[in-house]
This record gives structure tokens, C-alpha cells and sequence, in this order.
């Protein structure tokens, strides 16, 4: 069932665009750190993606928060949304570290080339990759918010029917009748979806 102290909590959020306005003032420490608290995860799951050398991801990460920090107080919400302009930054400042590695290791002839080190042929190749990403990035955080509202065996129901398990086989193991794990998979799915389209309008500004 779901836990009653979750009630309110979706009010502690406060909105992209007040954030935004907030991060971009260098004395407000407590809205950039709530930004980082959003975006860094994001950020550090695309560097992955990308293989950027282990010894390379943190260092890599805080250069695209700075100039994400830096460049906030003049990013223009009518020019482009929020999660276009942030994939600008990290995709010219991942490549830019490539083009960097390239000419180290004496193999930079084209621009493509130097790309072809993270798996990445063109610009559309990356923000194919963004898009993904971002949509399961978006997902894992709504179900870190939906387990904290569901108590007894409703996740584990749930979490076994994303991994495929039949209902029949779920019911088995968490002794429970079949009609029962229906009732906390739907539940928890309608719950799901509507954490994910708030986090998206939080979000995707």
C-alpha cells in the first residue's frame, strides 16, 4: 500500500525554471547543488556511454558542470529548451576532450575520426544517444520515487515484471495469489507514469 508520508513531498520540488534562474547566481551555493543533484547522474551515465578512460570521467564531469555553471546566466529558454542547450555543452566538451586524446596519440587527421575513439560517428549519433538515455535516466529516478511511496511486496512485484518474470511465477515466489500481483503491478504502473511525466515537466525545461 502506499505510505501516507510520502504526502506533500512532490511539493518540495521547486521549478525548473526558478531553479535555473537561481544556479546561475554564484552566491546561491544551495540552488546549484540542487541542480548538480539532478543533472550530474545524467551527465556521468553519457561519459560512460561514450568510454571516456576511467581516469578521465570525474575530471571530465566537473569541467562540463563548470562551464554548464558558467554559462547558465546567459542561456536563453526562447532560443532553445534546456535539454537541447545541455546537450550542446556535453557533446562539444566530450568531443573536444577526443580531439584532445586524438592529437596526443598522433592520430588526428579528420574531426570525424577523432570521434570514432568514443563510438561516436556524427553529432545525430550522440544526441540519438542523449535522447535514450535521458528517457531511462528519467525513468530510474521516478521509480527511486515511486519505491518510497509503496510498502509490502508492491515493488517487488513490479521490479520482478520489468525483469520478465510471468505472473504466475512472481505469485510463486512471493506466495500470493495471481490476481493479486495484476492488482500491485498496475498500481504501481500508474503511479509510475505519473512520476515520470511530473520529473519530465520538472525537468526538460
Amino acid at each position: 500500500m502506499e505510505k501516507n508520508s510520502q504526502t506533500g513531498r512532490n511539493e518540495q520540488f521547486i521549478t525548473r525554471k526558478t531553479l535555473l534562474q537561481r544556479a546561475s547566481d554564484p552566491d546561491d551555493e544551495a540552488a546549484w547543488t540542487e541542480f548538480v543533484s539532478y543533472y550530474e547522474g545524467f551527465i556521468r551515465i553519457l561519459i560512460l556511454k561514450m568510454n571516456v578512460a576511467p581516469d578521465m570521467r570525474d575530471d571530465l564531469s566537473q569541467d562540463i558542470l563548470v562551464k554548464v555553471w558558467k554559462k547558465l546566466s546567459s542561456y536563453d529558454a526562447d532560443r532553445a529548451g534546456f535539454r537541447s542547450w545541455l546537450s550542446g555543452i556535453i557533446r562539444n566538451t566530450v568531443y573536444a576532450y577526443f580531439d584532445t586524446y586524438a592529437r596526443r596519440q598522433k592520430k588526428h587527421t579528420l574531426y570525424k575520426s577523432d570521434h570514432e575513439v568514443s563510438g561516436l560517428g556524427s553529432v545525430e549519433e550522440f544526441d540519438t544517444l542523449f535522447q535514450r538515455e535521458w528517457k531511462v535516466y528519467i525513468t530510474k529516478l521516478a521509480i527511486d520515487k515511486v519505491r518510497d511511496s509503496f510498502s509490502g511486496k508492491a515493488m517487488d512485484v513490479f521490479e520482478l515484471s520489468l525483469d520478465e518474470v510471468p505472473a504466475e511465477e512472481i505469485a510463486r515466489r512471493l506466495n500470493m495469489q495471481r490476481f493479486s500481483v495484476y492488482s500491485l503491478k498496475n498500481r504501481v504502473k500508474r503511479r509510475l507514469l505519473k512520476e515520470v511525466e511530473k520529473l519530465r515537466e520538472e525537468l526538460e525545461f
